[in-house]
């Protein structure tokens, strides 16, 4: 098990609100209401309706974020509070497909395609909406947990390619959910190995937990041994920046920014640890605790490129026990780089 949360940082919203129902004309739009920065990117709105009129059904006509640009329209449902007011609370993630990324074959089409799995849990019940903004034509999927990237249809609640008018190639999808209970979202790519930035915003009547899932894929591999010889794969994304944990590495000055990865076997076996960067990078592998000022202490196995060294990628190998918690390193061969791997 490969796991790291996200934070999706801190943006700043405008919404104009108007409410739908048997008697509404189109068009009919409510003034802008303030908005306000908040971190964990949830903001909170009241809608200024009465209950009588409150038909379940809202529409955001204009939904912009300076920071990534965002403007769409969005469908979703809320729940009437007391004195005829409704709140509305808007999360919001955002990501990026890479060639690094996790890899599956959609239903129903033939290549590889990169996608992201996020997973998802509301504070309250209700109907939430997922839409996606992105320059790239993408799909989304929404998943009781847990979610099989080889068997892409088990535990499906629903899918989308465009919004519910199809007139955008940017998804939309809606369904009702319950209080904290985990779901797993995945935004993937209309057509395959497509790459590039994305953002989720989540509309409902609670705020979101959002935060991005490391996802197992699993392959068989053909071998002339009586026992066929099943081999699993993790990919684990992430980058180093100024703002990584630093420490320094033993017999080298300087200071380097690494991060650290719990490693969680399944089975009894030997595991093989590879980077893939282009930053010259270097792996610790320990028993834990990892104790970052004494980087000897409980280690494994290190090891700065690969097993026949040709190349400046690290390769680690080590018999690991079932069910028990490790700490594999990710640092940097040199001090003070950064970049992605």
């Amino acid at each position: 098990m490969l796991f790291r949360v996200e934070d999706p940082g801190i943006f700043y919203y405008e919404l104009i609100v108007t409410t739908i129902n048997k008697t509404d004309t189109p068009g009919v739009s409510l003034p802008p209401m303030n908005a306000t920065s908040v971190s964990s990117s949830t903001t909170t709105a009241a809608i200024l309706t009465t209950t009588e009129n409150v038909k379940g059904m809202t529409r955001i006509i204009k939904h912009s974020s300076k920071e990534p640009s965002i403007e769409q329209t969005i469908l979703f449902q809320i729940a009437p509070l007391a004195n005829g007011k409704s709140v509305v609370r808007i999360s919001h993630y955002s990501g990026v497909l890479t060639t690094s990324s996790s890899t599956f074959t959609r239903n129903g089409r033939s290549g590889t395609f990169y996608f992201e799995a996020i997973e998802v849990t509301p504070k309250r019940t209700g109907n939430y909406t997922f839409t996606s903004n992105s320059t790239i034509d993408n799909y989304g999927y929404l998943y009781t947990n847990p979610f099989n990237p080889l068997n892409t249809t088990s535990n499906l609640l629903t899918h989308a390619d465009d919004n519910e008018n199809e007139t955008s190639d940017q998804f939309s999808l809606t369904c009702a959910l319950q209080a904290d209970t985990s779901y797993t979202l995945v935004f993937t790519t209309f057509d395959p190995e497509l790459t590039g930035p994305f953002s989720v915003v989540a509309v409902g009547p609670s705020r979101i937990s959002l935060r991005r899932l490391s996802i197992l894929s699993t392959f068989s591999i053909a071998t002339t041994f009586k026992t066929p010889a099943i081999t699993v794969a993790s990919n684990y994304s992430s980058a180093l920046d100024m703002n990584s944990s630093m420490f320094t590495r033993n017999g080298r000055s300087g200071t380097f920014y690494f991060e650290a990865i719990a490693v969680t076997p399944k089975r009894t076996g030997n595991y093989t640890f590879k980077s893939y960067s282009t930053i010259d990078s270097y792996g610790y592998l320990y028993t834990n605790p990892f104790d970052p000022l004494n980087t000897t202490k409980n280690l494994l196995t290190h090891a700065d490129d690969n097993e026949d060294g040709t190349s400046d990628q690290f390769s680690l190998t080590c018999i690991l026990q079932a069910g028990t918690s490790y700490t594999l390193i990710f640092t940097t061969f040199d001090a003070g780089v950064t970049g992605l791997f």
